[in-house]
């Protein structure tokens, strides 16, 4: 069986763990590069020019290029197994879509506004009713962005309106979210893999900082997954379609709520955290195998 990795990462944790237990496993691997990966005129895969066809593709391109995601939805219409779905992943990578998707199927989420940011600045008004509905301090967060970048905690409208310009380097609209204050930079990365669960994490923010993302310097350790947390997970899973996902939740004084799903989550800190396998979970779904295999 040949199988393909398609990452811009190709000597990170995640990508190195799946293709040793592929080669394990007497796979032939390829990682790819997702800007070599394209579609012809002609309706053709290619990776780097020459046609790309492996049995089965694991792509960790969360915010991969648009040539990349396309060539993904080809292989998955002719035949090709795709461990997430070119569609699935467009849709998580981009925050407003994907914010607007969970809130279509009732997901709980942070309340939060859509602000366009397009067209060279925020509308000034705009910014100040979303910032007076939400209330001090609120979170803006960019359409695109991954491990905690283009996320920022606004304490006044001066500082919303700025960020929400920057914001508009990346799309034409973003998001301004009430602050859940009450989670204290403490929240869950869970794992789904083909609908099941395959653990949690608590990741807590290090001194000084909000945002519990480990690439940030949070710690992480394994947590326990009450049935409302696992629930709310896999009806956010359902709503966006990755087969693969992290699913951040953070818990408010309502119950818990989702912050977002990501289509290419790490998983060091999982595996270490858990001992759950997750590289070898991967690999068995992607070849058609059972996960508890």
């Amino acid at each position: 069986m040949r199988l393909a990795v398609v990452t811009d990462a190709p000597l990170s944790y995640s990508t190195s763990r799946i293709a040793a237990v592929a080669r394990q496993a007497s796979m032939h691997v390829d990682v790819v590069d997702p800007a070599a990966v394209t579609v012809s005129a002609k309706g053709e895969v290619l990776a780097g020019g020459s046609e790309f066809a492996p049995d089965v593709v694991v792509p960790r391109t969360g915010s991969g290029a648009p040539n990349c995601v396309h060539a993904l939805v080809r292989m998955s219409e002719t035949g090709v197994r795709v461990v997430n779905d070119g569609r699935a992943i467009a849709l998580s990578r981009d925050k407003v879509a994907a914010f607007r998707a969970l809130a279509d199927a009732g997901v709980a989420q942070p309340e939060s506004i859509v602000v366009a940011v397009g067209g060279g600045a925020p509308d000034p008004v705009l910014v100040s009713e979303a910032v007076g509905a939400l209330g001090l301090p609120v979170v803006v967060k960019a359409a695109l962005g991954s491990r905690g970048r283009g996320v920022r905690l606004c304490r006044s409208e001066a500082e919303a309106l700025k960020a929400l310009v920057d914001a508009g380097g990346y799309a034409d609209s973003a998001l301004v979210r009430r602050f859940v204050a009450e989670a204290s930079g403490v929240d869950l990365r869970v794992l789904v893999l083909g609908g099941q669960v395959l653990g949690a994490i608590k990741r807590v923010a290090r001194e000084g900082e909000w945002r519990a993302n480990v690439a940030l310097g949070a710690c992480a350790h394994v947590a326990d997954l009450d049935a409302e947390a696992a629930g709310l997970t896999l009806r956010a899973v359902d709503a966006i379609g990755l087969a693969f996902c992290g699913v951040d939740l953070v818990r408010s004084r309502g119950g818990w709520l989702v912050l977002e799903t990501n289509a290419a989550p790490g998983f060091e800190a999982f595996e270490r955290a858990t001992g759950v396998d997750v590289a070898s979970a991967i690999v068995r779904f992607a070849s058609g195998g059972a996960l508890g295999a």
